[in-house]
């Protein structure tokens, strides 16, 4: 039967979609130029929030778990994981229906807890 939709996205999800692949590209023009030699880590953060929010939101668990994986790879600290928000952000996928995405996730955070474990804490004052 060809009135059965629910697989195709509706107008607001693709909507929401163009819009941050705008705001992507458009963020991507503007640091182009100006990228130090050295990449910061904190480059690579909101795009990949961004990709992955994206997938989950398409129902596409395989590439959100491929871009979870990346930032296996991604040198953290405490200030990147706050300041970027990257630690609630996959601390909060660790609940995530699809066990994929939960697992790696999960794996992700073990990670940076122990090396967050080795990193002395900044004292409050």
């Amino acid at each position: 039967d060809d009135d059965d939709d629910d697989d195709r996205p509706d107008r607001a999800e693709l909507a929401a979609e163009l819009a941050d692949l705008q705001a992507e590209a458009a963020e991507m023009q503007h640091t182009h130029h100006k990228r130090p030699r050295d990449d910061d880590p904190r480059d690579a953060v909101p795009p990949a929030i961004r990709a992955i929010e994206r997938a989950l939101r398409a129902d596409r668990g395989l590439e959100a778990t491929a871009t979870l994986r990346k930032l296996n790879h991604l040198a953290v600290d405490v200030d990147l994981l706050t300041e970027t928000g990257l630690g609630k952000f996959v601390g909060k996928l660790r609940k995530h229906a699809n066990p994929n995405v939960s697992a790696v996730a999960k794996s992700l955070v073990d990670k940076w807890k122990k090396i967050l474990l080795v990193e002395p804490r900044p004292t409050a004052s």
